[in-house]
Formats: C-alpha cells, sequence, structure tokens
C-alpha cells in the first residue's frame, strides 16, 4: 500500500538466491559457504534490521500465526547449523544471560 511497505522471508529468499547465482556462475566457492554466512549475511541482517528500524517496516504476513520472526528466518537455519554438535551451547542457552554475553555475538542463533 501507499502507507506501509512490508518485509519478509521473501527478501531473504530472493538473496539467497543471488548467493547461490554467484556459486553457480563461479564467483564464490562452495567452500565460501561459512564464510558469506559470517560475513556477508551477518551484514545483511544488520542492515535490513536498520532499515526496517528506520523506516518502521512491516513485517509481511505478520497478522499470521505461524511466525518464528516476522522479518528473518535464515538466521535460525544458519544459526541452528553453526551449532550441531557444539559442546557448550545448546537450544536452551537462549536463556542463559551470562552465556549469550560471552558467546552471542559470534553465532547469528544468539544474537
Amino acid at each position: 500500500s501507499g502507507a506501509s511497505f512490508d518485509w519478509g522471508t521473501g527478501h531473504e529468499l530472493q538473496l539467497l538466491a543471488w548467493l547461490r547465482g554467484l556459486e553457480l556462475m563461479q564467483v564464490l566457492d562452495p567452500a565460501d559457504r561459512p564464510a558469506v554466512v559470517l560475513r556477508v549475511f551477518e551484514r545483511y541482517l544488520a542492515l535490513m534490521r536498520r532499515l526496517q528500524t528506520t523506516y518502521c517496516l512491516e513485517p509481511a504476513g505478520s497478522h499470521g500465526v505461524w511466525g518464528l520472526d516476522d522479518y528473518q528466518h535464515l538466521v535460525f537455519v544458519f544459526g541452528a547449523a553453526q551449532l550441531v554438535g557444539h559442546a557448550r551451547i545448546q537450544p536452551s542457552s537462549i536463556h542463559d544471560e551470562e552465556l549469550l554475553a560471552e558467546a552471542g555475538a559470534g553465532y547469528p542463533y544468539l544474537a
């Protein structure tokens, strides 16, 4: 509408498709995936969160009941993948304030 602009997980899918296209064109190598998630995707999230806050963007489909996060979803997927088999950080760690302060910045799932 003229009064609002919806933002949501479809925009993340567009970024993922663009990154995959760069991989198919051999601009990125499959070995770059961890760096892409930890650098490119992290910067993308920071920019999107800034835009959402600055321009009061509404989450797309925010009236539904299934949204884990109205704006971002891939952070959960990438973050959970990064923590598979982690010796100390478990799913319940999101409630551990001390651990979040100590290690949160290095793990998208906890940020």
